[in-house]
């Protein structure tokens, strides 16, 4: 049997007989099948790259609303790390679509993601960019929607239950087949290889912090804020599950800050309040590392998520630094699981969403 299973399943005897079990819902049972469907696009993200170079790219904009704006943030921070000729920019669709983008021509590459493929700041975003001569891509659930109409290239995933991570990994396969169309990747064959195992590699991550988020959970139920902080890649996770996970679908209060700006200003106030940090692996990791010695020194109620607890098994050690966002993705969509759980919260119950003019 797989260790880090095995550790998992004894941290939760523990939990048993100290009576803090969650028994969340069970990860969804297309989650692997949809993850290898996104991955199985990755000829389509490299025919895009391919196609943008050719019209001389020099600029890509990551575009989306709430989760879908929070998943873009890594795939703009590796092309701006890792790429000397492309620039990159996430940003929300209501900005892009409301303001004016003067550098917008067929050299810029347009990334526009919608769940359901109407979101109509979305579609806006994507008919201003294609009416100006931009190469637009869409991600979406399915390929027959009005953002997939403007489109370019469609990417989809087919689930409505397993959204988050495929989402996110289309937004970094097309981020690391431009940066491999660039000549910027290090070692591509291994990255590859290090795709085709993702799907395994996030499910066992869900399993193995089980565990934690079981404790998490439990901490939190009366919880009257909540801090997550990230830096580099993982700062888009660290606004998905402050904004999306606990805002809007557990209806808790909550927040996301920038482990960068952590020093200037909010560490003086945070400590009051559950903190959550998000350490990862890549450029950014030595700024995580020094927000979460300095909770922990100074703080009562903070967890800390490191992706190198997490083992990814078949992927090169060189690669798991672009696999950071993603492997937090799913931990800490799986988190939501357990603090539903916890607080007996309907996660698709909505107030205002879809339910009145706004």
């Amino acid at each position: 049997m797989n260790s880090a299973i095995t550790r998992q399943r004894s941290d939760l005897s523990v939990m048993r007989m100290k009576g803090v079990l969650i028994e969340p819902p069970p990860i969804a049972t297309d989650f692997v099948a949809t993850l290898e469907h996104a991955v199985a696009q990755l000829p389509q993200a490299q025919a895009i790259a391919e196609e943008a170079l050719t019209r001389g790219l020099r600029r890509v904009y990551f575009v989306g609303c709430g989760g879908s704006h929070f998943a873009a943030i890594p795939a703009s921070y590796l092309l701006e790390a890792r790429t000397r000729s492309v620039s990159a920019t996430a940003m929300s669709s209501a900005e892009f679509a409301n303001r004016s983008v003067h550098a917008m021509g067929r050299d810029v590459l347009v990334v526009a993601a919608s769940h359901s493929g109407t979101t109509p700041e979305t579609v806006s975003a994507a008919n201003a960019a294609r009416e100006a001569g931009a190469l637009v891509a869409a991600i979406t659930r399915t390929g027959a929607s009005p953002l997939s109409d403007v489109a370019d290239f469609v990417f989809d995933y087919p689930s409505d239950v397993t959204v988050a991570e495929p989402k996110a990994l289309h937004f970094m396969q097309i981020a690391l087949a431009i940066t491999a169309a660039c000549g910027d990747l290090r070692e591509p064959t291994e990255c590859w290889d290090s795709l085709r195992v993702l799907p395994e590699v996030l499910r066992e991550a869900k399993v193995t912090v089980g565990a934690v988020a079981s404790v998490i959970a439990s901490q939190w139920q009366k919880a009257e804020l909540v801090y997550v902080i990230g830096s580099g890649a993982t700062f888009g996770t660290a606004c998905a599950t402050a904004a999306c996970y606990l805002q809007e679908m557990s209806w808790m209060h909550a927040s996301a800050i920038d482990g960068a700006d952590f020093f200037h200003g909010p560490f003086e106030v945070v400590g009051d309040r559950h903190v959550l940090v998000l350490v990862g692996e890549d450029e950014s990791r030595s700024v995580g590392e020094r927000v979460a010695s300095f909770c922990k020194r100074h703080y009562d109620q903070v967890e800390v998520l490191d992706s190198r607890g997490y083992p990814m098994p078949g992927v090169a050690s060189g690669q798991r630094g672009w696999m950071t966002s993603l492997v937090m993705t799913a931990l800490c969509r799986r988190l939501l699981d357990f603090v539903a759980a916890a607080g007996g919260h309907d996660i698709a119950a909505r107030k205002y969403m879809h339910k009145v003019a706004y």
